[in-house]
């Protein structure tokens, strides 16, 4: 990871996800999942999950900014809204979701909360589509500032446990 970042770009790229068509697009998947919401929750509460959902979203926008204006991540990896993919054509990917990914994977099938398990159902979903999208973006983003590579586990420690198979 390089210490030289141009801030100008770094701010109008993490800024973009908040303002013009990008946003709008996340507000209207915002709205079509608030509405898909209403055939199991009332309104005030499917407005709230709605709300923290497109949060959610925002957040992973400017994570995979980051990402992406990384030097080391920009020259090694291609990014397609869900996978950063080696530029070498090397097997395996990255899996770390864009905020209109993320909300447009939210589908009628996924959404369904049960009306007599509404409260842990909600808990539930929130839970894990926070686990699964936003905090595999936090993680990503803090094993890049830490280690200088989106991998999940380090070189160095996938060698050691492969060393300790071979014993």
């Amino acid at each position: 990871m390089t210490d030289e970042i141009n801030y100008d770009d770094y701010f109008l790229e993490i800024n973009f996800c908040q303002t013009g068509q990008h946003f709008e697009k996340l507000k209207q998947e915002a709205e079509r999942i608030r509405k898909i919401l209403e055939e199991f929750v009332e309104p005030r509460k499917t407005r709230d999950i709605s709300n923290q959902l497109l949060d959610w979203a925002v957040e992973l926008d400017q994570i995979v900014s980051k990402l992406t204006l990384d030097e080391h991540v920009s020259k090694k990896y291609d990014y397609d809204g869900w996978f950063f993919t080696h530029k070498s054509k090397k097997p395996g990917f990255h899996r770390c979701p864009d905020g209109l990914h993320f909300l447009q994977s939210l589908k009628h099938g996924n959404l369904k909360i049960s009306k007599k398990r509404e409260q842990e159902d909600i808990a539930y979903l929130l839970q894990y589509l926070k686990e699964q999208n936003l905090g595999m973006g936090q993680f990503r983003l803090a094993c890049l500032k830490n280690y200088g590579s989106i991998d999940l586990v380090r070189k160095e420690t996938l060698k050691i446990l492969l060393a300790g198979e071979q014993d």
